[in-house]
Parts: C-alpha cells; sequence; structure tokens
C-alpha cells in the first residue's frame, strides 16, 4: 500500500512540476506570501525586522496558492479555470485506500464532508506545499527523485512511527553574546540563531499590519537560543493533535529550561528571559512553507515588562562574554544532574525573582534562595548564621568584598524582609514612601545578587553545599586569624 502511495505522490509531483512549468508566474492564483519580514542585523547584533505594510505582498512567490482549494471546482479536482488535475485526484485516491494516511487526515469514519477536506488538505498543505518547498529548494521546475522521496518521507513519517524526534530551541531576550556557538553538554548548546530561522519563528502568516505583541517583541530581541537535543514526541491519532503538541510545552521541557535559565543568571548579572519556546521537527513535518525549516511555537511571557520596555528601546544590548561565562557549562551540568532538593528550590526561587516586576516580592524570592542554599533546617539564630554562612561563600566569588561587609549587608537584607513580611514596612505596591521604596528596591537588588552568586559558588564549589562543613570553614578560618 505505501509503494502505491509513493507511486502516485511521485506522478503528482513530477505533473505539477510540470504544470506549474508551463504556466509561470501566469499561473491561476499564483501570488506572493504576506507577512514576510525582511531581516537585517541592528548595531547592537540584534535581528532587525522591517515588515510589509497592509496588503503588500512582497516575499516570495508561493507556488502552494496555486493549489488552494476553498472553492467546490477546487475540490473536485480543478484549478479555477475548470482545467482538470487527474493526477492530484489519483493522489487523494491513494491516501483515502491507506487506512493510516486517511486516519491521520480526516480521523477513523470519514464521511463526504470529511474527504473533500481532505483533499484540501492534501492539495494545498501537502502537493502544495511540497511543491513549493521543492521548487525552492531546487531552484528550478526539474524532477529529481531524490529530492522528490526526501519530502516524501519528511510528510509520511508522521503516519507510521512510533516516535517522532524533534529538538528544542529556546530564544535567549535581551541579551547576546560575542560568540557563534558554546557547548554546555552533550546535546545542549547556546547558538546563534541562523536567519532563516528568524524568519521562521516571526513571520506572521495573516498579515504584518496589527501591532506586534509584547511577547513578539520580546521573542525578536534574541541573537542567539539555547539548543537541545534529544526530544521526541509519541505519534499521534491525527495531523490536529500532532501540530497541537508540536507547540505545547511539556513539564521535562520546562523544569529543563528552567534549569538552563538558573545556571544563565547564576553567571550573567544582566535581566534576561524569553518569549518561545520552539519545537523543531527532526526528520518529519506537518507542514511545508518555502524552505523554511518547521517550528511548533509555544509563545510564554518569562521575562519582566520593565526589562522589555527599556530593552525595546535600549541601543546596546549587554554581552555575555567568554570569561562571564567560563563556569556556566559546569554550573548547568551540576544543576542539571542534582537530586537536591535545596539546589532545586533554589534555582526555580531564583527565576521567580528574577521576573518579579515588584522588589518586595523579589525579595521574599531571593531570601528563600538564600535560606535553601544555606539553612541547616535549624530556626535558632538564622539570620546571623545565614549572613555568616553567606559571608564565607560571597566573598570568595567576590574578592572586592570583605567578609564583614557582606556579613553588614545579608543583615540588612533579612531586616528589610522580615519588616515587609511582618508589616513594619509597605511594599512597593503600598504607599511607602520614596526612602522606604529605594531602600526596599536596593534590598531587592542586593539579595538577587548574592542569591545568584552564592547558587553559582555551590554549583561549582560541592564543598560548601553542607551548611555543617561551612560552620567548619568558618571555625578554621577564626583560628587561623587568631594563631
Amino acid at each position: 500500500m505505501l509503494i502505491d502511495l509513493r507511486f502516485a505522490y511521485l506522478t503528482a509531483i513530477r505533473a505539477g512540476l510540470e504544470y506549474l512549468a508551463s504556466q509561470g508566474e501566469a499561473a491561476p492564483r499564483l501570488r506572493r506570501r504576506s507577512g514576510w519580514p525582511m531581516i537585517g542585523t541592528a548595531l547592537n547584533g540584534m535581528p532587525d525586522f522591517q515588515f510589509a505594510s497592509l496588503g503588500s505582498e512582497t516575499g516570495p512567490l508561493d507556488y502552494s496558492s496555486v493549489f488552494e482549494s476553498p472553492l467546490l471546482g477546487a475540490m473536485l479536482g480543478q484549478t479555477t479555470s475548470g482545467r482538470s488535475l487527474p493526477w492530484f485526484t489519483a493522489f487523494r485516491d491513494a491516501c483515502l485506500e491507506n487506512a493510516d494516511v486517511r486516519t491521520y487526515f480526516v480521523g477513523d469514519e470519514p464521511d463526504a464532508r470529511q474527504e473533500s477536506s481532505l483533499f484540501s488538505i492534501l492539495t494545498s498543505g501537502i502537493l502544495g506545499g511540497v511543491l513549493d518547498a521543492y521548487i525552492h529548494s531546487k531552484g528550478d521546475f526539474g524532477f529529481d527523485e531524490e529530492l522528490a522521496v526526501r519530502f516524501f518521507e519528511l510528510w509520511t513519517r508522521p503516519v507510521f512511527e512510533d516516535r517522532l524526534p524533534c529538538r528544542t530551541v529556546v530564544p535567549i531576550s535581551f541579551v547576546t553574546f560575542e560568540f557563534d556557538e558554546l557547548e554546555l553538554d552533550d546535546g545542549v548548546r547556546i547558538s546563534r540563531i541562523d536567519a532563516r530561522d528568524h524568519v521562521a519563528r516571526l513571520t506572521r502568516p495573516f498579515g504584518t499590519f496589527l501591532s506586534l505583541t509584547d511577547n513578539e517583541r520580546a521573542a525578536s530581541l534574541a541573537s542567539h537560543a539555547l539548543y537541545s537535543e534529544g526530544w521526541s514526541i509519541p505519534r499521534q491519532k491525527n495531523i490536529l493533535l500532532l501540530k497541537a503538541a508540536l507547540s505545547e510545552q511539556s513539564e521535562d521541557q520546562a523544569d529543563f529550561i528552567g534549569t538552563f535559565f538558573a545556571s544563565l543568571r547564576a553567571c550573567f548579572p544582566h535581566p534576561l528571559g524569553y518569549a518561545q519556546v520552539l519545537v523543531e521537527p527532526i526528520g518529519w513535518a506537518t507542514r511545508f512553507e518555502y524552505t523554511l525549516q518547521e517550528f511548533g511555537v509555544y509563545s510564554c511571557g518569562e521575562y519582566r515588562q520593565a526589562v522589555l520596555g527599556a530593552r525595546s528601546t535600549a541601543g546596546d544590548l549587554p554581552v555575555c562574554r567568554t570569561p562571564d561565562l567560563d563556569q556556566l557549562g559546569a554550573a548547568f551540568r551540576e544543576l542539571r544532574a542534582s537530586n537536591q532538593r535545596g539546589l532545586k528550590l533554589a534555582s526555580s526561587r531564583l527565576n521567580r525573582a528574577a521576573l518579579r516586576d515588584h522588589p518586595d516580592d523579589a525579595l521574599v524570592d531571593a531570601c528563600i534562595v538564600l535560606e535553601a542554599l544555606l539553612s541547616d533546617g535549624s530556626t535558632q539564630e538564622i539570620t546571623h548564621k545565614l549572613s555568616m554562612r553567606l559571608a564565607l561563600v560571597a566573598s570568595r566569588a567576590i574578592p572586592s568584598k570583605a567578609p564583614g561587609e557582606i556579613f553588614r549587608e545579608a543583615k540588612d537584607i533579612y531586616s528589610a524582609r522580615s519588616k515587609l513580611v511582618h508589616g513594619a514596612r509597605k511594599g512597593a505596591r503600598d504607599s511607602a514612601s520614596e526612602e522606604d521604596a529605594a531602600s526596599l528596591r536596593t534590598a531587592a537588588e542586593l539579595s538577587f545578587e548574592y542569591a545568584r552568586t552564592c547558587l553559582l559558588s555551590l554549583l561549582v564549589n560541592p564543598e560548601f553545599r553542607d551548611p555543617v562543613r561551612l560552620d567548619e570553614f568558618l571555625l578554621q578560618s577564626v583560628r587561623q586569624r587568631e594563631a
């Protein structure tokens, strides 16, 4: 049955190429793509998108538009001029005869209406899309069986294979990087996003005249992305369910991405975030668009609105340089492999603190990070003990600060937190005085800086993870000074 389907497909591709070659740019309904951005590189290293105005069709020719079939006549295998396309009909019939393919497109029991829908999907979504991608990939209308078979395998794998491999891609917003690629772990890297992938992830097929959403603006402010191999999606019952699965974020993906961003924030002090999670099919496809890679797009708002506003109007953006990230790979691998509850809680709360719009919330989250990393479970003199342990850990990571200064600042942080939690100080959302509000912002910023520094120190120095060992280090330091 698959042999018959492949034969009908190759016959249709050959005939479709001949038809398009004979028609040229005068082919019925042939048009250029709308919502297609022109892309360059801004001075700050970010992609620079220029969108066409309303009604403009400035993108590449869309050969699939010739075979769109919203009209009844076209559903019967005709062009708008009434010319019959028997090779499309033969391909449709071959698909209907294959139970797996039929179910993939129209469900278990297709009625006449669903069969018409099937034909529409096949002509515009499969054959039309393949013809368009084939022509733009090859550069002409000549038939190349090897290339045609390659496209056949792409769209049939989701029908027959139990698991579909994919890659997770997360554009990193509001910062840029001085390198093209940095490997973090097996199958995990930070890489510069290819210009064509920028177009694939940000093209707006329904027009560009609408204002960009906040998530679109945030997503466009990314030059690099986290790339992770080894993911997969189970075979779905039909194409609609597969498309939905492709655009969802799994719990495992969310945990993995959170681990990465906690590690990155621990190493790099500037605000950053992400607005997209992309799922890239590997060796299969549900649709074809020009020569672009297909992406399932999960839109999210994992960034601070204040940062979006500041970065959207900024010239130069913060640059992650190689020395800033020397410890990133080690920290990421350690956090990814760790089952220690304190590290997991600390990384989660560090991410939450980084996304808080209000300093009172950020302060509370950052203090929870410090407690998760430095507490021994006892509630006795907790502020004093945490401040002492933080002074030891942070002074080794920040040589410019003396342990005594860090100790005093830690006590001030916990004093601000205590007043906030117990109501002695009004939060940023209350009618606090300017002095109180400024003091709270300072405490929140300082607590976050110490939280990320402490997390990084414990990730790359496992001996610091035991509070009892930290106390021993402190006692040893005292004895050395006395001696």
